[in-house]
């Protein structure tokens, strides 16, 4: 279970993240947000239900495209009170405080009545972090109505034999122990692949070590996400683990099937984050990044003609099966 504590500690600084043209999230997402937006349309949604809301940037972004919507009202959920606090702020400041309710609550623990949302969506790959998704699953098919839509989220399994390491650290500047004020650290995530799962290590690499100085270089002149920055037996033997997380990476097949024990017709996986091939070149990357909603747009409308494997996300939609 995503534990809200722990989303807790990055909520500050989470839309800075998502927003800096360096981040993935600052593609992909925008192609899942305008995915949101197609399908409570295509339903005329008046209820929906986002979890794992977050600071609620998508369904404040749902909310502003889907103006001529007056009656559509959307309930965001989430485990850290921080993160809604911050998305309370921000949906005041939106003026939108009749058209959002925001709660602090466990996604799988949903107290609705039964068939109450025409919608339910999620962006951030929350059935990858859960241990038992098949129980959101469920909460969300009992408070979806009869023909009500759901849309989600998944981390893709990469093709066999496409295990892959990213060295990435979003805390890149030094920082100070509070332990002992004369000694300084860097915090870098080591990010790869093993079969079904996405590792995430923590490390600190300690002052006065080699590795610490390369890095310390290395950040000064390259972009966080980038990888190869340095291999991994070397992270393993100069740095300390401070914490590890596996995230779940789901095949077609696999998601297709969850869906459908839980009551689910698929209606359409969308692969999103295709766009992020083409940042390698600085010229593209540019460009790209200066017209972000018309390429995802246009991810969008090709999706008949990628290959979903290739995807850095997959979105699925479902729609809840007739009891006849």
């Amino acid at each position: 279970m995503v534990k809200g504590i722990h989303w807790d500690q990055g909520a500050e600084t989470w839309d800075e993240m998502i927003h800096d043209e360096s981040s993935p999230h600052y593609h992909y997402y925008r192609t899942i947000d305008m995915l949101v937006v197609q399908l409570l349309r295509d339903v005329q949604a008046r209820r929906a239900l986002e979890l794992g809301c977050g600071t609620a940037e998508c369904s404040l972004y749902v909310l502003r495209i889907l103006e001529d919507m007056k009656d559509l009202h959307i309930v965001g959920v989430d485990s850290s009170a921080k993160m809604i606090e911050i998305a309370q702020r921000k949906a005041k400041a939106a003026g939108v405080t009749e058209r959002i309710t925001l709660k602090v609550k466990e996604a799988t623990q949903l107290s609705y009545p039964e068939e109450h949302f025409d919608a339910i969506f999620s962006r951030g790959a929350i059935l990858s972090y859960l241990k038992r998704p098949h129980k959101l699953l469920r909460a969300a098919h009992s408070a979806l109505k009869e023909e009500g839509v759901i849309g989600l989220d998944v981390l893709p399994q990469p093709p066999e034999g496409r295990d892959y390491h990213i060295f990435r650290s979003p805390e890149i500047q030094l920082t100070r122990s509070k332990s002992q004020s004369d000694t300084s650290f860097i915090t870098v995530h080591e990010v790869f692949t093993r079969g079904k799962y996405q590792i995430v290590r923590r490390y600190r690499v300690q002052r006065d070590t080699q590795l610490y100085n390369e890095l310390k270089q290395s950040f000064q002149n390259l972009p966080s996400h980038l990888p190869g920055l340095i291999e991994p037996p070397k992270l393993l033997l100069q740095a300390t683990v401070m914490t590890e997380e596996r995230v779940r990476l789901y095949t077609v097949p696999e998601i297709t099937h969850a869906f459908q024990k839980a009551g689910f017709d698929v209606t359409k996986i969308y692969g999103a984050g295709y766009t992020l091939r083409l940042l390698k070149d600085e010229e593209i990357r540019s460009f790209v990044n200066k017209h972000r909603d018309i390429f995802c747009r246009i991810e969008i409308l090709l999706n008949a003609l990628f290959n979903l494997q290739y995807a850095t996300m997959l979105f699925i939609t479902g729609r809840k099966k007739s009891a006849t």
